[in-house]
């Protein structure tokens, strides 16, 4: 089976909606990112194979750790992490 690339996309977002999806994470312990992904493949009633799933949350991770790097050269460990 050949995997489909994972690929980003900018939303334009309703105020309350992304007051919303920010304050998730913060209740949940779990990224935007992954919030997202879970309300849209929910609400399109799609489903993500464990494969595809894993590689879509090792490039979450990676990104997230390329967004630490600018901090932790700063010595700003707070926003870092």
């Amino acid at each position: 089976m050949q995997q489909r690339a994972a690929s980003e996309l900018a939303l334009i977002l309703p105020r309350k909606i992304e007051r919303k999806l920010r304050e998730e994470p913060e209740r949940t312990g779990a990224s935007v990112e992954e919030i997202a992904l879970e309300a849209l493949v929910k609400g399109m009633n799609e489903r993500i194979d464990p494969a595809e799933r894993a590689e879509l949350y090792a490039r979450i991770s990676e990104k997230y750790l390329r967004d630490a790097e600018e901090p932790l050269t700063k010595g700003d460990f707070v926003q870092a992490s």
